[in-house]
């Protein structure tokens, strides 16, 4: 199990150094608890997502100890993301010998997905080991102590990570199911299973009651999220265009779930998922894990029938117990060429070597240096305006973000609109829009006004606005103006 996190350390060590630039999402995050370290629960509620969850918490307690927002944010994922991988091992040890159980975790370890994950400034990693830990505990099998006390700790695990994702809600009812199915004193059980989940919806309901600021603690995590995943759902549904939208989402599905479970890795799934064809209704393990993957892949269907899009890391609901299979279908691959007459330590490690040869080159090199030139344009202008706080118009919020990194103060990236939206203006009423929003600088991008109605650069005026510099990359151009006040 050491060894095991040597190598997902050591993988995600080596993103977290190359990933030269934040993804999109993290200018929410930080700015939203830097909002929360000063006590400003309005202003982190409106300045990025509209909800307050677990991973905006963790980040100003670092923060207090890192002394960096980014490495603050990048240190949480790090560490969730790296220890997932011991619950892997631990969840597949229950039913499969060692080296099945450490190949499998090895797997987890050198996953592309999950590594470059890891090290992003998204909830994710806190909420694959929150829901592998609920996991864990469900199909605990303790020698000394009664099992159905671990339910509890299941359901404890779960309800944590609720507050990172709400999508946990298919995991706690696939588990009333399982015990529903399963086992003796079911009520009892079920009771146990759901007491913490009780004592959260107690604790919600009395959150109508107690105030922050202008808003109550429910309206902070609870309602935006019932919010989006339930408002106007049915209407959604109903209008859809079923046999069309199915397919699509069909296509989709198959192409994301082989791009994120890794198409190397993937004969291992599906010889596990053969070997276990037979025993669905025999190994509770199996059933478990099968009706956890069978609620997910409902639940993607339903929102692709509302939203239209399917992100990998809305698979992680069906990838996380995927592994009870990939591991069965190692352990099945190691027997049959022990029954050829190799040894299993030979198999083991030839399987070892064919895991992390093709996970190498998909984990190496920099992430995302086709949008260093937003960091390095927000650094530009942080160092001409010496650190002071700026507001930017810019077709990337990063760019505002980077600007004021080492500023005083705090900053919202995300609440100066649409960049889209100017550029579909005529050129007063852009700039009204500029002063009104009392922006600084304005970033004119080749790609985003290739459509525009007029041509910015020649009717741009210099009593307005000020050249500052311009920038070329492979794909497009762009020039920084300074708005005269």
């Amino acid at each position: 199990m050491i060894s095991l996190l040597l190598v997902s350390a050591m993988s995600r060590l080596y993103a977290f150094k190359y990933t030269a630039i934040i993804n999109n999402d993290g200018v929410l995050y930080v700015d939203q608890a830097r909002a929360i370290l000063h006590g400003k629960w309005d202003l982190a509620k409106s300045c990025g997502y509209d909800f307050i969850s677990l991973y905006h918490l963790l980040i100003p307690a670092v923060y207090r100890i890192m002394g960096d927002w980014i490495v603050a944010a990048k240190t949480i994922s790090f560490l969730f993301g790296t220890m997932a991988v011991v619950l892997v091992y631990l969840i597949l040890r229950q039913s499969l010998r060692k080296s099945s159980a450490f190949l499998a975790g090895l797997i987890f370890a050198v996953n592309p997905f999950f590594v470059s994950h890891s090290v992003e400034l998204i909830k994710d990693p806190i909420f694959w080991f929150l829901a592998l830990l609920g996991i864990f505990f469900f199909l605990y099998e303790s020698h000394d102590k009664p099992r159905d006390y671990f339910l509890v700790l299941s359901c404890l695990s779960f309800v944590a990570a609720g507050f990172v994702r709400f999508e946990i809600l298919i995991y706690m009812m696939g588990s009333v199911i399982s015990l529903l199915l399963r086992g003796e004193n079911r009520a009892k059980r079920i009771f146990l299973f759901c007491l913490p989940l009780m004592v959260t919806a107690v604790i919600a309901l009395a959150g109508l009651m107690i105030h922050q600021g202008n808003f109550n603690i429910w309206n902070m995590y609870f309602a935006p999220r019932i919010s989006i995943f339930f408002h106007g759902f049915f209407a959604s549904v109903f209008n859809a265009d079923l046999f069309g939208k199915s397919y699509d989402f069909l296509k989709l599905f198959t192409s994301r779930f082989v791009q994120t479970i890794f198409f190397p890795f993937l004969p291992f799934f599906i010889v596990g998922c053969w070997t276990h064809r037979k025993n669905l209704l025999r190994y509770s393990f199996v059933q478990y894990a099968m009706l956890l993957m069978l609620l997910s892949v409902i639940s993607m269907y339903l929102f692709y029938l509302k939203f239209e899009f399917l992100s990998g890391r809305y698979l992680v609901t069906v990838i996380l117990p995927s592994f009870i299979f990939t591991g069965t279908g190692i352990e099945t691959i190691i027997l049959f060429f022990e029954k050829k007459g190799l040894q299993r330590k030979t198999v083991a490690a030839i399987l070892c070597f064919y895991i992390i040869i093709p996970a190498i080159p998909a984990n190496l090199g920099d992430k995302r240096t086709d949008k260093l030139i937003y960091k390095e344009i927000g650094e530009y202008i942080s160092n001409i305006e010496n650190n002071r706080r700026v507001n930017i118009m810019s077709p990337d919020k990063r760019i505002m973000f980077y600007a004021n990194y080492h500023s005083s103060g705090l900053t919202c990236a995300n609440q100066l609109g649409e960049y889209e939206s100017l550029v579909k203006l005529n050129y007063h009423d852009l700039v009204a829009q500029l002063r009104q929003k009392n922006i600084h600088y304005f970033l004119w991008e080749k790609r985003s006004w290739e459509n525009a109605p007029y041509d910015f650069l020649m009717v741009a005026e210099p009593g307005i606005f000020e050249r500052i510099r311009q920038w070329e990359t492979g794909k497009t151009r762009f020039i920084a103006f300074k708005v005269i006040d």
